[in-house]
Formats: C-alpha cells, structure tokens, sequence
C-alpha cells in the first residue's frame, strides 16, 4: 500500500512538474529591460513588453479580421450634401 501511494505521489509530481507555467516566456526582443517605452507614428509613449508569452500567440492565432475588424460608413443627410453632388442615374445620359 506505501509504495502504491508513494508511486502515485511520483507520478502526480511527475505531471506538475511537467506542465507549463501560466504564461512563460518563450523569446526575448532583446537582452534588456524587459518593458520598454516605445512612440507610434502619432508620436503617442506607449509601455511595451518586449519579451514574448505564450498568450501572445494564442491571440494572433485567434485574430479574424471578419469578425474582429469594423468598418463604420459615415453618410450625411444634410442640404448641403443634395447641392454638392450630382446623383447619376442607371438610364440617364453622360
């Protein structure tokens, strides 16, 4: 019975040891600071992790632009519009 429980013991810590951690760490940008403050073309500061998780490549894998992009058409409905424009018709000449 000790040994059964003892091999039982093993095993589970066979199977924890084994699994990875919540989010490890699987690349490096660079050797240094671990989080950085990089500028976007606006010229906004932006805090950035430089290393690379695991959960970074399940949300590129996850990424549909289907589903995840959204396109807004933005129409106006005033005076001005009807005056500026010149609707064509499907039967009308030139």
């Amino acid at each position: 019975m000790v040994s059964w429980v003892a091999a039982v013991l093993v095993i589970s810590a066979a199977v924890v040891s084994a699994y990875p951690a919540k989010d490890p760490v699987i690349g490096k940008w660079s050797e240094g600071l671990r989080y950085d403050y990089l500028e976007d073309d606006a010229g906004k500061v932006h805090l950035v992790d430089n290393w690379m998780k695991i959960s970074d490549f399940d949300r590129l894998a996850r990424y549909n632009p289907d589903a995840s992009n959204r396109y807004h058409l933005f129409t106006s409905n005033t005076g001005l519009y009807h005056l500026t424009t010149n609707p064509m018709h499907p039967y009308s000449r030139g």
